[in-house]
């Protein structure tokens, strides 16, 4: 059985053409890309790949292998990427409310949701309120404006 990490590897690799740019974009050293593709050549005991000057091209077998999942593996990633995708919250505050009144707590939350990023974003109470009618902001903590302009309902 094939590791699907190396299907993964195989198919940005035959993508970009390069495995330095494959890597970059795969998050993975050089040296490791490359070694992933030797273990799968040695694993389907084909060669997948000429190598180049300037990269690298698919074989004939590399193509047939490379048609066959390119589709399933983009479908991978993308479902991939909607699951693991990092959750944030936008608030709104004041400078001194987010440090001295809620550093602690944000502190805690953060160590205890790794995967939840919280953006702290400091503007004026009428600035905060409108991004926060447009759905920029998740939630405001500010002070008290007799305003009340920005109690109105929508």
């Amino acid at each position: 059985m094939i590791d699907f990490e190396l299907y993964r590897i195989f198919v940005a690799v035959a993508k970009e053409e390069n495995i330095t740019k494959a890597s970059v974009k795969l998050n993975i050293s050089q040296p490791a890309v490359t070694k992933q593709i030797k273990n799968l050549e040695n694993q389907v005991s084909l060669k997948l790949f000429d190598r180049k000057n300037k990269g690298l091209s698919l074989t004939v077998e590399g193509k047939e292998l490379y048609e066959k999942l390119k589709n399933p593996i983009e479908e991978l990633n993308r479902v991939d990427r909607e699951i693991s995708k990092e959750k944030s919250i936008n608030i709104g505050t004041h400078n001194h409310m987010g440090s001295c009144i809620f550093g602690d707590v944000i502190n805690k939350y953060c160590l205890k949701y790794p995967n939840v990023n919280l953006n702290l974003i400091c503007e004026k109470t009428s600035e905060m309120m409108e991004k926060l009618k447009n759905k920029e902001l998740d939630i405001v903590f500010s002070k008290r404006d007799n305003k009340d302009r920005y109690m109105e309902r929508n």
